[in-house]
Parts: structure tokens; C-alpha cells; sequence
């Protein structure tokens, strides 16, 4: 069975029999250098992806978690909040019958995004973008030579574009683009930690936390997620002499079980993890260095390939 199936069938349910076909023949990339850029909150995926876009000329960005925050904020609720609501409903629909769920019918029914399809439309939307054909306005000039793409899963969503037009190759109305360079951009849990409270509470705070948190070597190895090192960071933070220590705590735990109520909703909806780095490309660990030297980590990669021939023409 093709992995990407389930989406493929999601697809179709929510959008019509022909809604992959749309994607194929709508396309208006075939040349267009795409990057796309993967990663949880507090890795330094945005601001990379946002410089990757002002690099070159006539670059265009889109930002996925924008379109996911303007939601929440259209329903008056957090963006973590909105992820658990989410993550509630497909815990409900997993449960046989719905017998045994976590949640009434009538508590479920009162869920203000029970029948909201969020992530379909946030990936096909992220999907039209890929192929050109999208309807969402781009920060920048939309007479662009490339496209940067940030968010969770649009790297996934690139092989899984890529994986339809390889299927259909003979199809000389199915446009390929070759064009696509896929980046993960990481970093460890403390670090994440610690530019969390640069940026909500100030540099002195995360100057702080940084003399007193354990050393990256005596914490667990998390490349995807570890909750004893959470605990031991958030145990760590909380005996700062910081004003308001227990809301600071309580919002980086949040932030924190948002990656991973996403995560973890992604892979009940479709089988797919975003998170697998067969879908990249270029893996970038950003813990403990600048913005600029990563965004060179990144730049260095493009420059060795001809995409970079392509954006500057």
C-alpha cells in the first residue's frame, strides 16, 4: 500500500474524487524552486525560512502555523488549546463505536472544531501552495522566482506532491517539480527552554535559567521528544526568582504538549510522521548556535545546488 494512501483517500472524501487530479494539472511551479521548512516551535524555523526568502531576489513566503493561528484566533482560543481540542476529537473518533471515549457525545458535539476539518484544509491549502495554485495571499511580491514554506508537515507534503507526479510521469499534463529542497530544522529541550524565556520574559531571564539548567550531556538524548527531560527543565525553572514563575512554567509546558498533540494527531489522521527524516533533505541542529550561523548552515547547502542557478536568473 502507498504510505501516503490515507491522505490520498482524505483527499478525496473532503475535496472530490478529483482533488489530486487538480493538484497535478492546476500547477503553476513545474520551475519554481520550492524550500520547505520543517520543525517544531522554538527551533528557529521561521526566522530561517523568513531570511531564506529575502536571500535571493524575488523571493515569496508562507508561513503554515500563521493559517493554524489565525484560526484559533478566529474562535477566541489559544493555539495550544485549539491543538488539544483537535487532538481531543480524533481521540474520540479512534475509540470502536465511540463507547469508550474520553469525551460525552454531548461534550464532543460542544467542541467548537468537531466539524471543522482543520488539518485537511490547512494541508491541501499547503499542498496548492506547492504546486502554485494556491489562494492565499504571500508576504512578499507574487511575481516570485521561489517560494520558502514553513510550518510542521509541508516537507512531508512536498513528497507526497512529488510521489503523485513520480505516479504519473507518463501524464504529460502532470507537471514535476524538481525544484524542491526539504529542511528539519531541531533543537534540544533546553534550548528551547531558553529562548522561550528570552522571548516571553527577556535575555536576563534566559541568562538565568542558563547558569542553573543541567548541561545538554547530563540531559537525555530528544530528538523527537522526552518527557523526563521536560520535567527536569520545568522542575529547574520553576525555583527561579522570577515574577509570575508559575504562569511562565505552565506556558512553556503548553507550548511544549502543543508539538506533540500535533504530532501525535498527524500520524492518527493520516500514518504519516512529519517528524521521519526521510523526508528531509538537510537536518539542521540549532541548539546553542546563532540565527545567522544557521541560516548559513542552510544557505551553504542551497549554494551547492543548482536551485540556486534557477533563483537567480
Amino acid at each position: 500500500m502507498n504510505k501516503f494512501q490515507k491522505l490520498t483517500n482524505a483527499f478525496k472524501n473532503y475535496y472530490g474524487e478529483d482533488a489530486i487530479k487538480r493538484l497535478l494539472l492546476n500547477s503553476n511551479n513545474s520551475n519554481k524552486p520550492i524550500i520547505l521548512i520543517g520543525g517544531h516551535q522554538l527551533t528557529g524555523k521561521s526566522t530561517m525560512a523568513k531570511k531564506i526568502s529575502q536571500h535571493f531576489q524575488d523571493g515569496c513566503f508562507y508561513s503554515v502555523g500563521s493559517m493554524f493561528r489565525d484560526l484559533a484566533t478566529s474562535l477566541n482560543i489559544s493555539v495550544a488549546e485549539q491543538s488539544r481540542l483537535l487532538r481531543e476529537i480524533e481521540e474520540y473518533h479512534k475509540q470502536p463505536n465511540n463507547n469508550n471515549s474520553i469525551l460525552s457525545g454531548q461534550r464532543i458535539k460542544n467542541n467548537p472544531l468537531f466539524n471543522i476539518k482543520v488539518d485537511l484544509e490547512l494541508d491541501y491549502r499547503t499542498c496548492q501552495i506547492i504546486q502554485g495554485v494556491e489562494s492565499t495571499t504571500p508576504t512578499t511580491t507574487p511575481h516570485s522566482k521561489y517560494s520558502v514554506i514553513e510550518g510542521r508537515q509541508p516537507a512531508l507534503l512536498g513528497c507526497f506532491i512529488q510521489s503523485l507526479t513520480n505516479n504519473n510521469n507518463n501524464n504529460n499534463d502532470a507537471n514535476h517539480n524538481n525544484q524542491m529542497i526539504k529542511v528539519y530544522v531541531k533543537c534540544s529541550a533546553r534550548e528551547k527552554a531558553l529562548r522561550y524565556l528570552e522571548r516571553e520574559v527577556g535575555k536576563g531571564a534566559s541568562i538565568l535559567a542558563d547558569s542553573v539548567l543541567p548541561k545538554e550531556k547530563d540531559l537525555e538524548r530528544d530528538d523527537h521528544f522526552s518527557s523526563t527531560n521536560l520535567s527536569t527543565i520545568a522542575n529547574t525553572i520553576s525555583k527561579l526568582p522570577l515574577e509570575n514563575i508559575d504562569k511562565i512554567i505552565s506556558g512553556f509546558i503548553e507550548n511544549q504538549d502543543r508539538d506533540q498533540n500535533d504530532r501525535k494527531r498527524y500520524m492518527d489522521i493520516y500514518g504519516l510522521d512529519y517528524e521521519d527524516k526521510d523526508y528531509y533533505d538537510l537536518v539542521i541542529d540549532t541548539t546553542g548556535d546563532t540565527s545567522e550561523n544557521n541560516l548559513k548552515k542552510a544557505l551553504d547547502f542551497i549554494n551547492h545546488l543548482k536551485i540556486k542557478d534557477l533563483i537567480k536568473k
